[in-house]
């Protein structure tokens, strides 16, 4: 399985989320901590 989005180079990928996700107005950030648990 070559050739993923995962190998793509940085700037790539970043150009590939911002065309994702260009069109939407509403968006909600969660990160997951140390232990696994999310926080939004």
């Amino acid at each position: 399985m070559a050739n993923t989005v995962a190998e793509a180079p940085l700037e790539e990928r970043i150009a590939k989320i911002g065309e994702l996700i260009k069109d939407i107005e509403i968006a909600m950030l969660t990160t997951v901590d140390e232990s696994g648990e999310l926080h939004s």
